[in-house]
């Protein structure tokens, strides 16, 4: 693996470059990235082109062994664009124009807009795309993220109505598919369909739903273009696109298909994800490589929700936890702070706000070395038996319609319900991968489709296929709950797979204040963490029900086998105590075997890796525990027997001994 950082060299004067660049080899970085936002200094006027500077750039990079990703700046026009063809600024919900000063000042539905990228990435793949020191493209940047998908300029809302009449051919399907009778709001004509307003109160989900699928789909072209466009001028090198982590603002299945590498922004909030989300871009590129575009430079950045205060060791242990799951490249943002504009509080990378070096350059030089040490290990093929169903509409749909009741379910709580299971499995020793619905199940022992509303009746068919053949599924509460437009199916529930379950969901459950629901799993009594439903048996094993409400003794999660496979359904959502006390049963249920030889400890997080166990300490404090079996540490030669210790944000990899 590969370790980079974002460097911008417009920022600084040139006379600083050579040292910059020094330090990055010092610190054992080897890729580059740069010219994210920098059209105004590569086309300063209209039509008139600088590249000189960021050639110098990168040749002054080859020098001390840096290789160059270059990225087309199209995420930041220039003033003179704005200003001189206003049709490419993007519009308000409020009918107006941006004013100029920000990024992503630009509307995917202009045809200047899209004359002028097309022009200024031509131009780059041009001058660099058999040049010997650029490896590869980043496309734009983090498209979706910090702003919204659609402008409400006029030329948006002819797209948009013309988008609805390719899909629904017709306003009376179109009021049908959206279910616009409530509230009064068919429509009896395209031009009433509007764009983007601010309502006086709720605005019809399943049109929400519609407007991002659109907006998406622009940008999704809008990236595919510049890659059609850089792929005949660049052919030696990759092309690929930093994507917001947790997929919010697009679907990462369809932006994959045109990326040579899937790359992901990363900035995790609770160190386990780390290892979920390397899993889930790994699995997103189906075989392609896959690569950290930016994570924290500061060896101190990531930290858990209860922590605080550097953690020193961190960034080490995270580049070494992208390595093994199995990251082309992790790239730092950035080299340093900003000197200006809405990111000078970044924290420091590898030099701090003074210029100097700072602890980052050796915990990054100390992973290289890690890194260089664990090829035989790295070069080990990886399989999982299990995946995780992750699903993009499910995703945005939970954040445009959150789950009513007095806590919201917000879009980050469905990644965060996904990350728990996968944690949850790999604490147990089994490193789950994630899928698509559209992928061929049949190669999992198990399938887990979680907090998914949103289901086609051809994926209900796959899930039905998948069981019927000798699969295992877990699903829950709300599984086909809503069309694929997002509105109810007016169906039993699991809809058309009732026969599979065993079961139906016969209530549903809003917890309020006070109510505090739980579920008796094996005399043990677990809270639900807000919603649930109680279930109606057809044939199904009742492993848990409802206990603490009028419901009490309802059934809450149910096991039945049904051709050659088994379905169980859980009728809750469900935090880290509520999986820790229903896993054991879960994964009895789905055939997998409990195989951890490490001693569960509050302070690390464990996991199977390519052969090995990974034992990564998340907290300021060493941690001790008992571990069966005799094992080697991969990174220091050390044997290890009966007990092991992980110091503070600190990582142990650990391969059994016969």
């Amino acid at each position: 693996m590969d370790i980079g950082i974002a460097y911008y060299p417009e920022h600084w004067p040139v006379e600083r470059w050579d040292s910059d660049f020094a330090l990055m080899a010092e610190a054992g970085i080897t890729v580059a990235r740069m010219g994210e936002f920098a059209w105004c200094r590569m086309e300063p006027r209209e039509g008139e082109f600088q590249f000189d500077w960021l050639e110098h750039a990168v040749e002054l990079a080859a020098g001390h062994g840096i290789r160059s990703v270059l990225c087309t700046p199209t995420e930041a026009p220039p003033p003179w664009l704005s200003t001189n063809y206003p049709e490419t600024r993007p519009w308000t919900p409020e009918g107006q124009p941006y004013a100029i000063g920000s990024r992503r000042h630009c509307d995917p539905a202009s045809p200047a807009f899209i004359h002028f990228s097309d022009r200024i990435t031509r131009q780059l793949g041009e001058r660099f795309g058999r040049h010997r020191h650029v490896i590869g493209w980043q496309l734009d940047n983090e498209v979706g993220a910090h702003t919204h998908f659609v402008s409400t300029s006029p030329w948006m809302a002819a797209k948009f109505r013309n988008w609805l009449r390719e899909r629904y051919g017709t306003v009376e399907q179109l009021n049908e598919a959206w279910g616009l009778v409530f509230w009064s709001g068919e429509v009896r004509q395209w031009s009433e369909v509007e764009l983007q307003t601010t309502p006086p109160t709720g605005m019809n989900p399943a049109y929400r739903l519609a407007l991002h699928r659109f907006g998406q789909q622009l940008w999704l072209d809008f990236l595919k273009r510049q890659a059609e466009i850089l792929r005949p001028l660049c052919p030696d090198q990759f092309i690929t696109h930093n994507i917001a982590w947790y997929g919010e603002q697009v679907d990462v299945w369809q932006l994959a298909e045109f990326l040579d590498v899937v790359g992901i922004d990363h900035y995790p909030r609770r160190a386990e994800t780390l290892t979920a989300v390397g899993d889930l871009y790994h699995a997103v590129g189906r075989g392609k490589p896959w690569a950290v575009l930016e994570m924290g430079a500061d060896d101190g950045r990531y930290t858990t929700v209860d922590e605080a205060g550097p953690c020193r060791g961190w960034l080490t242990t995270a580049l070494l936890k992208h390595a093994l799951a199995g990251a082309k490249l992790a790239s730092l943002f950035r080299f340093m702070p900003a000197p200006s504009g809405s990111e000078q509080y970044g924290g420091p990378g590898l030099r701090d706000e003074a210029g100097r070096p700072s602890a980052s350059v050796q915990a990054c030089a100390r992973a290289r070395q890690m890194i260089d040490q664990l090829q035989p290990v790295l070069e080990r093929p990886r399989k999982a038996e299990v995946a995780i169903i992750f699903d993009a509409d499910d995703l945005i749909f939970q954040e445009l319609q959150p789950v009513s009741g007095h806590r919201r379910v917000r879009c980050n709580d469905y990644p965060r319900e996904l990350f728990e299971i996968h944690h949850q499995l790999a604490q147990r020793g089994h490193r789950p991968t994630f899928a698509s619905l559209n992928d061929d199940l049949s190669r999992y022992r198990a399938v887990i489709v979680w907090n998914k509303t949103l289901i086609r009746p051809q994926q209900a068919e796959a899930l039905r296929k998948y069981v019927r053949g000798g699969g295992r599924l877990l699903a829950g509460h709300l599984l086909g709950y809503l069309t694929v437009d997002g509105r109810r199916t007016c169906a039993e529930m699991p809809c058309e797979l009732t026969d599979v379950f065993g079961c139906a969901v016969s209530e549903m459950l809003r917890v309020q204040p006070g109510m505090a629901p739980r579920l008796e799993v094996d005399r043990q009594m677990v809270e639900a963490a807000h919603f649930g439903v109680t279930l109606e048996p057809r044939g199904a094993e009742v492993w848990a029900s409802w206990a603490g409400w009028q419901g009490e003794h309802d059934a809450a999660a149910t096991a039945h086998d049904y051709g050659d496979g088994h379905a169980v359904f859980i009728g809750a959502l469900l935090g880290r105590e509520g999986w820790d006390a229903v896993m054991p049963r879960v994964m009895t249920a789905l055939g997998l075997a409990t195989q951890n030889p490490i001693t569960p400890h509050p302070a690390l997080e464990c996991f199977p890796e390519r052969g090995c166990w990974i034992a990564v300490n998340t907290t300021h404090e060493t941690a001790t525990t008992d571990i069966i079996g005799r094992h080697r540490d991969m990174l220091d030669g050390q044997a290890v027997q009966d007990e092991i210790t992980v110091p503070p944000w600190g990582l142990r990899i650990l391969e059994p001994v016969s």
